[in-house]
């Protein structure tokens, strides 16, 4: 298992703050705001502002870091959080998928039913 290090962790925050700069005409009156605990142990981007007519206000990532993993709580884009963290040098072994935990657990106990 990783240990999920002071390292890790600024590399988590740059990759997210990164994120929020990227231009999108489409998404031109959307902001990105990072939310980050005094630990560093919760990382959430909210987008929020005006699409069309249509106030939008929702999380962007949730992810929270304990002493052996990144739990990505919350992915609502088609990024691979895990591939593109692994390229800044955080292992794809350190990363959980909260909501897909249960998913696996279930399906390994149907299987060996």
């Amino acid at each position: 298992m990783a240990r999920i290090t002071k390292a890790y962790k600024a590399a988590l925050q740059k990759w997210l703050e990164d994120y929020t700069k990227i231009d999108s005409k489409k998404l031109a009156h959307i902001q990105h705001h990072l939310v980050i605990n005094e630990a560093k142990t919760e990382f959430v981007l909210i987008a929020m502002g005006w699409l069309k007519k249509r106030y939008v206000h929702h999380i962007v990532f949730h992810l929270q870091t304990t002493d052996e993993n990144i739990w990505i709580h919350q992915n609502n884009t088609d990024v691979d959080v895990e591939t593109e963290l692994s390229h800044v040098g955080i292992p794809v072994e350190a990363f959980k998928v909260s909501y897909l935990e249960k998913v696996d657990s279930a399906l390994k106990t149907t299987l060996a039913a």
